[in-house]
């Protein structure tokens, strides 16, 4: 019987680490979750909408009109389109995750166009990212790390 190999070698398996994204992916759940809930009980709730308009407005109309004031110019959108485009250029980690948090509020507070396609382009950079996040954008090496050496020819001269 054949012995079936590992697509990865073993310093590929060492360089993966899970734990980076399973906190990303949680806190990516738990600001959405949080949106959806400001959603629902925040801004839509005709209460609030009642108090925000009397004379003196509870302190929580201010948050509400600014989540409200983002939403009627597409601004949450676009933030989570620029966030997106950003990530997908610079393969920073902290954008991906703002692209997709960003995206995610936009969807909720109805900029979908926009915020779905930044959301795309945080998610698909965070797949193609490599497992150690602090690599130098464009190099493919983590900084610090000397470039390796071409092998020296034995006939060259000088050597």
């Amino acid at each position: 019987m054949r012995r079936v190999q590992p697509s990865m070698t073993a310093p590929e398996r060492a360089d993966f680490r899970p734990r980076r994204d399973v906190l990303a992916l949680l806190a990516v759940a738990a600001a959405i979750a949080a949106a959806i809930l400001y959603r629902r009980y925040g801004v839509e709730p005709r209460a609030w909408t009642a108090a925000c308009i009397a004379r003196h407005p509870p302190l929580g109309c201010a948050p509400r009109a600014a989540a409200l004031w983002l939403q009627g110019h597409g601004l949450w959108g676009w933030t989570a389109l620029t966030a997106g485009l950003s990530a997908f250029a610079t393969r920073r980690f902290p954008l991906v995750l703002t692209a997709i948090v960003v995206g995610g509020a936009a969807i909720v507070n109805y900029n979908a166009g926009l915020g779905m396609l930044g959301t795309a382009l945080g998610a698909w950079t965070w797949l193609r990212l490599p497992p150690d996040s602090s690599l130098a954008p464009g190099t493919g090496e983590a900084p610090g790390r000397p470039a390796p050496r071409p092998p020296r020819s034995r006939s060259a001269p000088g050597g």
